[in-house]
């Protein structure tokens, strides 16, 4: 069986794919910032204080990575943090 497309389709399709394809190259640091996250972040997601959270990367409760005064923490991390803290149904 065969199918056919229009060629008014076709363009947009193809000017679609090719606008995909140029956000991914010119912006990488969007899927670096999908990924980490500003440290100061943190407690607003987690719904802890500035201070909690300052012993919780002492205690090196998540893991982190530092560069200068910039701390930055893996969106998986806290994610696993919630999965381990989990309460299941009975």
């Amino acid at each position: 069986m065969k199918a056919t497309i229009d060629i008014e389709a076709l363009d947009i399709l193809q000017n679609d794919v090719a606008e995909i394809k140029s956000i991914l190259k010119s912006k990488p640091e969007e899927l670096f910032k999908s990924t980490w996250i500003e440290s100061k972040r943190v407690p607003e997601l987690l719904g802890i204080s500035a201070k909690t959270w300052q012993n919780w990367r002492d205690k090196r409760v998540i893991p982190f990575s530092q560069f200068g005064a910039k701390i930055y923490v893996k969106m998986d991390e806290l994610n696993k943090l919630f999965e381990a803290n989990s309460i299941s149904n009975k």
